[in-house]
């Protein structure tokens, strides 16, 4: 199984925002999660593949 993380581009880690919003199983429930974030919050996401979890 691999995970799918959404996170914030747009914020370092001095920056003091939440910058990883979820772990997913697919890259569909992910996209629907960053839509919803999109919706209501400013700033880039993106999706990264996690590695490979056993």
């Amino acid at each position: 199984m691999t995970l799918f993380f959404v996170a914030r581009t747009d914020a370092g880690a001095q920056d003091g925002m939440q910058r990883v919003f979820g772990a997913f199983d697919t890259r569909a429930e992910a996209e629907a999660f960053m839509a919803g974030l999109q919706a209501y919050m400013r700033g880039e996401f993106a999706i990264y593949d996690g590695q490979p979890v056993a």
